[in-house]
Order: C-alpha cells, then sequence, then structure tokens
C-alpha cells in the first residue's frame, strides 16, 4: 500500500457547513466529485514543474499541498507519537479557495497533452527517486504502470479536478494519506 492524494470538489455551501462543524466530516457524502491520484502526485508534481519559473513551480507544489487549511496544523516533527490521546482526530483540513483553483485551472490549461508527454521521462523520475520510487516505465502498453500513458490519463484526469471546480466556483480540498 502506498500513499495517494485525493481531491474533493466542494461547493461554496457545504464548505461553509464543514467550516462550522470540523469534526462532523464526511467528505465522501459532501463533496461533488473527487479525484484519487495513487501514487502519481509526487510524478505529476515533478513533470508539471520542470522547466518553470519560481512562481510557476511553487503554484504546481501547492496543487497536492495547499497552503490554507482549517483545523489546527500539527507539528509532526514535534508530536509525541507515544502519548497520542485516543479521541485524538483533529487535524488540519488543506483546501484551494475558489480563487487559487482559477490560477491552478489556468496553469493546468495552458499544458496541452503534448506538451506534458514531451516532459515525461521515466529515466528521470527514477534516477530522482520520484515518489513512489524507482518504479516508472518506459514501457507503453497497459500491462505497465507508472508509464507515460498511466501519467497521461492522471494529468487528464488532474485538469478535470480543477476545471470543473473553476467552473463551479468551487473549492478543491485535498488530502494525502
Amino acid at each position: 500500500m502506498g500513499q495517494s492524494a485525493s481531491l474533493y470538489q466542494v461547493t461554496n455551501a457545504d464548505f461553509l457547513k464543514i467550516a462550522d462543524n470540523l469534526n462532523d466530516l464526511n467528505l465522501f457524502d459532501i463533496a461533488k466529485s473527487s479525484r484519487h491520484f495513487d501514487k502519481s502526485f509526487e510524478g505529476l508534481r515533478f513533470v508539471l514543474s520542470k522547466n518553470r519559473d519560481t512562481e510557476t513551480t511553487d503554484l504546481v507544489q501547492e496543487i497536492f499541498y495547499p497552503v490554507l487549511f482549517l483545523g489546527e496544523e500539527i507539528d509532526y516533527a514535534n508530536f509525541d507519537f507515544e502519548n497520542t490521546p485516543d479521541d485524538f482526530d483533529s487535524v488540519a483540513l488543506y483546501f484551494h479557495d475558489p480563487s487559487k483553483v482559477a490560477l491552478i485551472n489556468q496553469l493546468l490549461e495552458l499544458v496541452s497533452n503534448d506538451d506534458f508527454v514531451k516532459s515525461f521521462n521515466a529515466d528521470e523520475l527514477n534516477t530522482n527517486d520520484i515518489y513512489p520510487g524507482k518504479v516508472w516505465s518506459t514501457g507503453t502498453g497497459d500491462d505497465h504502470a507508472f508509464n507515460i500513458t498511466h501519467m497521461l490519463q492522471e494529468f487528464i484526469n488532474l485538469k478535470k479536478v480543477f476545471n470543473s471546480a473553476a467552473i463551479g466556483n468551487d473549492y478543491v480540498i485535498c488530502t494525502i494519506g
């Protein structure tokens, strides 16, 4: 099992409900739509950051690691895992507001599928040990995971999430786990 990033599209009204009652949250029930990027999100981030200026690279970084959050941010570097309370379930919920969604959508729309394919290099991803590690494949068949076919579909799915949220003037909530 590995890490996946999940993006949840949430209306303004539903986001306000979440903000009012963060501890009673079921994203699956409240989200208009959701997409899960199983072990591919770091590869997307790496490919989309290639040959970009600092401002664009920072925006790409924020796609899966938003700056804004609800709740309490946990300092895991200093967290006492040995003495975690039984009722510990309060964590930060990271999100993009509609203005950030629009910016990310604009960025993604500027990257054509052909541009993404040209930027994808399995050997480079392996050399840089991009998560999930040295599994990136140069094979092109459906029987190969973490190859250009797989990653292009993930890129298309990423674009769909932010395009739909931008059109709806919605929030996007991001979780990684």
